[in-house]
């Protein structure tokens, strides 16, 4: 998996777009108090999760409140060549996993996660630096890939001109 991560993958953001959408936003609640936290490739993440209680739902542990589990943040800093990329590429996992952990029940929800993606990989693509593909290890049970499945289901064949601007 650190493998894949490693790779910094922008060509393939725009394939998986194509495939099957996407989505996100930012969280509705504040922050919670600084969660404990370890230094990864000179950057502060989380400490490791428990992995029962980070695969026992969709959200699993997300101990600094910033819409992104604590085990992907985590193998993002490992994997990332700066923190310009780590930066990007958790703002782009965190709207990929909006898909997984707030599944959408109509096309137009699916639609505003999908553009919540599509803003985050144009915003990583402009720092010239683009982001790290994560969809493997936030996609790492049956039921998380089943959530993303329904995602794309609801979406269905989408261009990016579909979705308007980005603000």
């Amino acid at each position: 998996m650190t493998s894949k991560l490693a790779r910094i993958t922008p060509v393939f953001m725009l394939a998986w777009l194509s495939a099957c959408g996407g989505g996100g936003g930012s969280p509705t609640e504040p922050p919670a108090a600084a969660a404990p936290a370890e230094v990864l490739n000179g950057i502060s993440v989380p400490l490791a999760p428990d992995p029962v209680a980070n695969a026992a739902t969709l959200a699993g542990v997300d101990s600094n409140a910033n819409a992104l589990r604590d085990d992907v943040e985590r193998e993002l800093a490992m994997a990332s060549a700066s923190p310009t990329v780590f930066t990007r590429s958790v703002a782009v996992a965190s709207a990929q996993q909006a898909l997984v952990s707030n599944s959408p029940t109509t096309r137009e929800q699916a639609q505003a996660r999908t553009k919540a993606v599509v803003c985050a990989m144009q915003a990583a693509l402009a720092t010239g630096q683009g982001a790290l593909d994560v969809l493997d290890a936030l996609l790492n049970t049956d039921e998380r890939r089943a959530a993303y499945a329904t995602q794309g289901a609801l979406v269905g064949a989408i261009s990016t001109a579909d979705l308007g601007d980005c603000p």
